[in-house]
């Protein structure tokens, strides 16, 4: 298994609520991360993906106006580097319409509210292992990947993600 090297990934987490934001940057400051912008709101969100371009992106789904699933498909159709950016998505809302919704709009990772701190970081950890050009291309810069873990990439693009009971996708 590749090490997350928390410390050199930025993350942007969007929520409506305060308190869910800070839950997240906690977690994220308690694996090393330094680099956690906040947003309230999807359209905030995007100044502030192109202000500090993060690694990763994790968004609650239920936000007033712009909501997460608006959020993935503006950040999926966009024409710039950021398209193809990891999306965590958040919610308490994880029926299955929700998961196949997000699933066909192209999020990376699907976690159920409440989660615990061990299942984000295997969120991260999976977007981080996945055969996909910018989880590549992100770990490459943190100096993370070796060999080893290049030929797991390979291996990994046809093996099928286990589903857990937080649907993961």
């Amino acid at each position: 298994m590749t090490k997350v090297l928390f410390d050199r990934l930025s993350f942007l987490v969007v929520d409506d609520n305060t308190y869910a934001r800070r839950l997240i940057r906690t977690i994220l400051f308690s694996f090393g991360s330094r680099q956690v912008h906040e947003a309230e709101d999807g359209a905030s969100a995007l100044e502030l993906i192109e202000l500090h371009q993060p690694d990763i992106v994790v968004t609650d789904l239920i936000m007033p106006v712009f909501d997460g699933f608006d959020l993935v498909r503006t950040i999926r159709h966009s024409k710039s580097d950021y398209a193809a950016m990891p999306i965590i998505l958040v919610t308490a809302h994880a029926e299955k319409k929700h998961v196949l919704e997000a699933r066909k709009l192209g999020v990376s990772e699907f976690l159920r509210k409440p989660f615990s701190a061990n299942a984000f970081y295997e969120r991260v950890q999976s977007i981080m292992t996945k055969a996909d050009p910018v989880a590549v291309k992100v770990a490459a810069q943190m100096d993370s990947i070796d060999i080893a873990a290049s030929q797991s990439l390979e291996a990994a693009s046809d093996e099928q993600p286990e589903q857990d009971s937080t649907w993961q996708i």
